[in-house]
């Protein structure tokens, strides 16, 4: 008779789930470490894939809200606006088709603010339609991204409210933030409202929709290329592409 060997003496060979197990107890900080990494990557690769490119990059800063949806049926003005812009630009990337980033910021200083609210209270009283005061919160996020995007970011043709303009010449340390724009007028009817700024009334530009309707006092502008910037073949061919388009703009191509 074969004798039974006692359930405490088996010794079964370790099964594929102990040896995950024992894996995971020695190696769990590794493996979470490189699965967030992979996940990271994964992300910023997809992104970078899918981020759309475009030919030319545009900012408007000042005090005309430029409406993106409408309520009556008419067209909205974004849309008319970088529409305008597309003739001026040129196929940077070679795909085929003229892409406009434009990017528009409404901004008030503190008097401009206190003129909007009374100006709306006196329309509703007129009207007797109820008014909201002006997004004070808005107006303060709307110039973070203005005073971020003006130094550092590919948004080098600059359409400006004599308020932007003032506050953004230079940088803390006294750096011209704009390009000296002489030369461009020289010659021209171009008419200089400083030396880095044309007013936009006296370009071509000012004849297309939106930007006909601008303030008379509007200027536009061309962010000059810092010497970390101009570091990058990418930045470069940004900016040339932007001072193309600035030239058009202006009617000296």
């Amino acid at each position: 008779m074969d004798e039974k060997i006692p359930d405490a003496e088996i010794r079964p060979h370790s099964s594929v789930w102990e040896k995950l197990d024992n894996f995971w107890y020695h190696y769990k900080w590794h493996t979470l470490i490189t699965l967030f990494l992979v996940v990271v990557v994964t992300v910023c690769t997809l992104q970078m894939c899918n981020k759309q490119s475009y030919d030319v990059y545009v900012m408007y800063a000042g005090n005309v809200s430029i409406s993106r949806t409408t309520d009556d049926g008419t067209d909205p003005m974004y849309p008319t606006m970088q529409e305008a812009i597309g003739p001026f630009a040129e196929d940077r990337d070679g795909d085929g088709e003229v892409t406009v980033s434009l990017n528009t910021l409404y901004i008030l200083s503190n008097k401009e603010i206190e003129e909007e609210n009374r100006r709306r209270e006196e329309l509703s009283q007129t009207t007797g339609v109820a008014y909201d005061e002006v997004n004070a919160s808005y107006i303060k996020d709307n110039l973070a991204v203005f005073q971020s995007d003006v130094r550092y970011s590919d948004y080098y043709i600059c359409i400006l409210s004599k308020t932007m303009y003032a506050i953004s010449r230079t940088s803390a340390d006294g750096t011209p933030i704009y390009a000296s724009l002489a030369s461009y007028a020289e010659g021209t009817d171009l008419v200089l409202y400083a030396d880095d700024a044309i007013l936009l009334s006296s370009t071509p530009l000012s004849e297309c929709a939106i930007f006909e309707d601008l303030p008379k006092d509007t200027v536009i502008c061309l962010r000059a290329l810092s010497e970390v910037s101009a570091g990058k073949a990418r930045n470069r061919e940004v900016y040339a592409a932007a001072e193309a388009t600035f030239r058009r703009m202006l009617g000296v191509a």
